[in-house]
Parts: structure tokens; C-alpha cells; sequence
């Protein structure tokens, strides 16, 4: 389901919450920006409104798509506002990096990572990353030698990626920013809630 590959790659680390902080994020506010450069050179850019409650819990709205996070409950899922269909499943562990390579495809690959250092970003300090992988051209999927790297700007004190961009050798690249943030925003509890009238597709909610 297209909406919901979408949803896994908000829904990470990478562009979601620090994973390293103890106790509960700090509810904010923000715009969510996303831009797709394929290989082919075509450009793809979406933005919509970003929402996380002081309990993890996180709400982007994008067009006429809901995606909404709720780790406390274990469950992700993408509201159709068109059709009124929401789409539900658990939420998927995480991974121990981004961009991390399952081992059971028994490919030999490079994992290597390195430090970028402090900036600042739209008035935020942050702390870079860089991730790079390396898969051989027999990986599932490719017929060439593949290689990811992906950056991550952290704003601890946000527990936020505020920025993040990934290149891929056969897809090109994404970049997904937030900005506009609102620290301690007003979150409404019903924005994490599947609106009354909704059909239900995938997990029960019984």
C-alpha cells in the first residue's frame, strides 16, 4: 500500500523523534516539507502540518492523507479523507540505523557512519550524521553496485530530525525538513483519534 510506505518513512527516526532522550517528547507544531529528486530528474515536493502530543504521539496531515503514529497503543495509520477509510497496522520495531540492511538477505554490504557536527538550523542547534551503505549489485532489487547516504540534523532539545536527506543511487534523493516549529504547542487529543464515520481496514480497533 503506497500510503503506507509513505507512512514507515516519516515514521522513523529519521525524519521523526530523537530515540536517545529519556522521558516524553516535547509536544510541538510544525510545517512538514518533502522533496523527491528522481535519478531522471523529475521533482516531487509536498508539504503539509506536523503534530506530536507530549505522550509521542504524532499526526501529519499532507493533501487529502492523515498519517498518524501512536506508540503508546503500538499502531500507525493513514486516513483517506476522500474515501473516509482508515488504514491501520502495528507499528514496526526500528531499525538500529537509518537506512540499515536486513542480514537475512546474506548480502556483503558497508555500513559505515561519521560525524558531522553542530549547526544551526531555523534557530535550532542540531548535531549531523552521516550514514552511508554500500550494497553489492546482487542485492535484491538492484543489478548494479548501490550506494545510500543519508544526513541526519538532530535537534535534541526538540527530540526532532529537523532535517534529514537521503541519496540513493537508483532512486535519487529526498530531503524532509521541518520548520515553522512551535514548542509547547496545544495539541488536541482528538487530532490522534479516527473520526467517527471512518471505515476501518487492516487492525481492529476492538
Amino acid at each position: 500500500m503506497k500510503a503506507l510506505s509513505l507512512l514507515a518513512l516519516i515514521a522513523l527516526p529519521v525524519p521523526g523523534t530523537a530515540q536517545n532522550r529519556v522521558g516524553p517528547p516535547p509536544a510541538l507544531q510544525a510545517t512538514f516539507e518533502r522533496t523527491v529528486q528522481s535519478s531522471g530528474g523529475g521533482v516531487t515536493k509536498n508539504s503539509g502540518v506536523f503534530y506530536r502530543d507530549a505522550q509521542g504521539r504524532t499526526r501529519l496531515e499532507l493533501g487529502k492523507q492523515v498519517y498518524i503514529q501512536d506508540p503508546s497503543s503500538g499502531v500507525s495509520g493513514v486516513l483517506d479523507l476522500e474515501t473516509k477509510v482508515a488504514h491501520l497496522r502495528k507499528l514496526a520495531a526500528l531499525p538500529k540505523s537509518p537506512g540499515s540492511v536486513p542480514q537475512s538477505h546474506g548480502a556483503v554490504f558497508l555500513d559505515a557512519r561519521s560525524d558531522l557536527g553542530s549547526r544551526v538550523i531555523d534557530g535550532n542547534a542540531v548535531t549531523g550524521e552521516r550514514h552511508l551503505v554500500r550494497l553489492p549489485p546482487d542485492f535484491p532489487s538492484s543489478t548494479q553496485p548501490v550506494t545510500i547516504t543519508t544526513e541526519t540534523w538532530q535537534a535534541f532539545e526538540l527530540r526532532l530530525a529537523v532535517l534529514v536527506k537521503t541519496t540513493d543511487s537508483r532512486y535519487g534523493e529526498t530531503t524532509t525538513a521541518y520548520r515553522d516549529i512551535v514548542l509547547n504547542a496545544p495539541v488536541d487529543p482528538k487530532l490522534f483519534e479516527i473520526p467517527t464515520g471512518f471505515q476501518i481496514e487492516g487492525l481492529s480497533t476492538r
